[in-house]
């Protein structure tokens, strides 16, 4: 069968990585032909062909001119006219005015399996107002969800269970070699500092952490909207002196590693362990990634996320469902100019820590003794027990596998009505 595998653009990212890793998987698939269609050519290797549309970069307003959804569609379909099935990846994200109307059409004669990422619902309103013009926002296709968490809410929408799917994303093993012992720990945050990576508790983490702690973010927001937010962070941990540094990947060597090597695998591999501190994730990637780098992973569960993988096996003792404050607030849902406020208290007089409650499956303890536990534990028989479920779960060959019966699931039944109301979508994200 001929696939035709189409986003906005093929550059470094989540969306990109999972394209990467499905064109990888199904490479030794003699039954699929699998294409990549995107609004601009890669900039690195992708180890499938590339086909290039370039109306198919983001627009997030009609242009004079550009032809309209019946314009994007011939597009697409002249680049990949021998197409047997349209695997769109993020379309109803809120990135490109025409594209849900535009695979609408081609849906007309073509199968369409559209992949959620994330949702323009989940606070983009900027996303969801482009979304909100489109005539079909969720057009009749199959769709695929990254979690039963965000299948369950197309289902609620009224996706027919039967063309609702959960796709993981695939994982790769990759250790880092063992950090050097007998130095002190040192906590990785491998992302882009946007703000639902809720920086404010990473420097909480970091005021409360005992002497000789160190923590780094891996780099900057690639949002220009986001860097204003970002630039308070920065110096907010520079005036109060934290231990944190930014942006490191690219910027900064290591410490004790070779002075060349700032890159993001050899971040990974000084660090002794993970951190997340994020408030919103689709399918978690975090929590994976550090049992398949072989760190012990600290910080903040997120449970209609964990729960999906604490299924399949994956354990994660280092992780706190609640940071609450001594008012009983919690700590992420404070906003920056308190969480400034609180994390300046606990640094000026650091017994205030033990007044911060954190709430885990292990019970309740104080911050600073909570902290004092994650970064002493040994988690090597977690490590292990996560990394056989990775194996067994979500590695590239099963992925493979789970997008042939896919594929042949959604080119033997296709979609022909519109099933999903966008406003039960937006009414679900308004009460969670």
């Amino acid at each position: 069968m001929r696939v035709a595998a189409c986003h906005y653009h093929l550059r470094p990212g989540g969306v990109t990585t999972v394209m990467a890793a499905g064109a990888e998987a199904l490479a030794g698939v003699g039954s699929v032909e699998l294409c990549a269609v995107s609004g601009e050519a890669p900039a690195a290797p992708f180890p499938s062909p590339v086909l290039v549309v370039p109306t198919l970069c983001y627009q997030s307003e009609a242009r004079g001119g550009d032809g309209g959804p019946e314009a994007l569609a011939a597009a697409m379909g002249a680049a990949a006219p021998d197409a047997e099935l349209w695997h769109a990846h993020n379309p109803t994200l809120g990135k490109h005015i025409h594209l849900p109307d535009a695979l609408a059409q081609l849906g007309r004669s073509t199968p369409l399996l559209l992949q959620v990422h994330d949702f323009a619902e989940d606070g983009r309103p900027a996303n969801l107002a482009v979304l909100r013009r489109a005539r079909t926002p969720y057009p009749a296709a199959h769709y695929a969800a990254l979690t039963r968490r965000d299948r369950d809410r197309l289902v609620a929408a009224g996706l027919p269970p039967e063309f609702a799917h959960v796709l993981p994303n695939a994982v790769a093993l990759d250790p880092a070699p063992p950090p050097s012992p007998g130095g002190d720990p040192l906590v990785f945050y491998p992302v882009r500092a946007i703000p639902r990576k809720n920086l404010g508790e990473l420097l909480l983490l970091a005021a409360a952490a005992p002497p000789g702690v160190r923590f780094a973010i891996a780099a900057a927001p690639d949002n220009p909207d986001y860097l204003a937010h970002y630039a308070r962070w920065v110096a907010f941990a520079d005036e109060r002196a934290l231990p944190v540094l930014f942006g490191a990947v690219g910027n900064a060597a290591p410490p004790g590693a070779d002075l060349r090597d700032r890159s993001f695998d050899g971040w990974y591999a000084a660090a002794t362990h993970a951190v997340t501190t994020s408030t919103k994730e689709g399918f978690g990637m975090a929590y994976l990634e550090a049992a398949a780098r072989g760190r012990p992973l600290l910080g903040r569960d997120i449970p209609d996320v964990t729960a999906d993988l604490r299924a399949e096996g994956l354990q994660f003792g280092g992780l706190y469902t609640a940071l609450r404050m001594p008012d009983g607030r919690e700590f992420a849902e404070l906003d920056d100019a308190e969480q400034r406020a609180a994390i300046a208290t606990i640094q000026d007089d650091p017994p205030r820590a033990g007044a911060v409650a954190v709430e885990s499956g292990q019970g309740v303890r104080s911050l600073g003794e909570w902290l004092a536990r994650v970064l002493g534990r040994d988690g090597a028989a977690e490590l292990a027990a996560n990394r056989r479920a990775i194996s067994a779960r979500f590695s590239l060959p099963r992925y493979g596998r789970e997008l042939v019966r896919l594929y042949r699931c959604v080119i033997s039944e296709p979609a022909s009505e519109v099933c999903i109301d966008a406003e039960r979508v937006r009414a679900l994200f308004r009460r969670a």
